[in-house]
Order: C-alpha cells, then sequence, then structure tokens
C-alpha cells in the first residue's frame, strides 16, 4: 500500500513532468495545501478496508440520467438496474458529469457540490456506492458563463478572482 508520502511524491513527479521543474514544484505546494484544508491535514486521505481500482476491474461509464422510470430519479433507476443485472459482471460505475449545468452535455457546470435535482441526489450516488467503486469526472477545466464563481469572477470577488486564467491579445493557445 502507498504511504501518503509515496503519493505526494507521485503527484509532484506528475506536475513536474507536466509544467517542469519550477512551476511544477509551486503548482504542488498549492495542491498540497487545499489537500490538507479538505483533510484536517496535509496528507492525501487513506481509505483502509476500500480498495482501490485493479486491472481485472469492469467499469460501466455512463451518464446518470440513460435509464428512466416514472416517478424515480434517474440515477436511483441506474442504481436499481446496476445492481439488478450488473452485480458480478461490473466492478465499479463511472459517473460522467452529474452536477447542474447548463449546456455541453453536463460539462458547463453551475455548481460542483451539487447533484442535478433532476437527476436525483447525493444519497441516489451512495445507493450506487453500496455495491460499486465509483469514478467520477470532475471536469475542473468546465464551468459554465452562469455560474455563481464565474460571476464572482467577473466581479473580482475573492477567491474567485484566481480561478479562472486570463490572456491577453489573440495568442495560439492551441
Amino acid at each position: 500500500m502507498k504511504t501518503s508520502s509515496d503519493k505526494y511524491d507521485l503527484i509532484l513527479q506528475h506536475l513536474i513532468c507536466i509544467y517542469g521543474q519550477q512551476t511544477g514544484e509551486i503548482t504542488f505546494e498549492k495542491i498540497k495545501k487545499q489537500i490538507g484544508s479538505y483533510h484536517g491535514g496535509s496528507s492525501p486521505p487513506d481509505h483502509p478496508g476500500r480498495p482501490g481500482y485493479a486491472p481485472g476491474d469492469a467499469i460501466l461509464i455512463t451518464y446518470g440520467d440513460q435509464l428512466c422510470e416514472p416517478g424515480c430519479p434517474p440515477l436511483r433507476t441506474l442504481g436499481q438496474f446496476c445492481r439488478a443485472r450488473l452485480q458480478g459482471l461490473v466492478s465499479g460505475v463511472h459517473l460522467l458529469p452529474f452536477y447542474p449545468y447548463t449546456s455541453d452535455d453536463g460539462f458547463s457546470v453551475t455548481d460542483y457540490r451539487q447533484v442535478n435535482p433532476a437527476w436525483g441526489g447525493w444519497e441516489d450516488i451512495a445507493f450506487i456506492g453500496q455495491d460499486f467503486k465509483l469514478m467520477f469526472d470532475a471536469v475542473i477545466n468546465h464551468i459554465s458563463a452562469g455560474s455563481a464563481w464565474f460571476q464572482a469572477f467577473l466581479q473580482d470577488q475573492p477567491p474567485y478572482n484566481d480561478y479562472f486564467i486570463t490572456v491577453a491579445g489573440d495568442p495560439d493557445l492551441s
């Protein structure tokens, strides 16, 4: 099992590979600080008794609204379907963006802390997680122009004024 130190070393190595030594180290320190603020310490959380993914895992990748039945939120219907039909066939469910959104099939997120209410709630995702490993798309590089975060950025409100990158002129961003 990897220790927290090993996990941090791996994160740092990846960041240096992507961004170079100086920017990678600066970015690593910012990420390390964020992890600590969410987990009450300075190390990534370990989940004893909850195995990670293994080479033999089969993962269902789906949007949360692909299965519908009257009177039941789609995420609950998905969980019931997986429980009834996929036990022993797949070990995990990868939910594509399930947050509230304005367009782009869920990739123009308006609130990363919520589940799209038309699809269900956190309890429905937890229901799926009772029987299957869960994986989510964070899509942190996508957000709706209508989101509260982006609107606060436009008003130069901390901390949102640091959430987005702007560029001057007409650079080639390809």
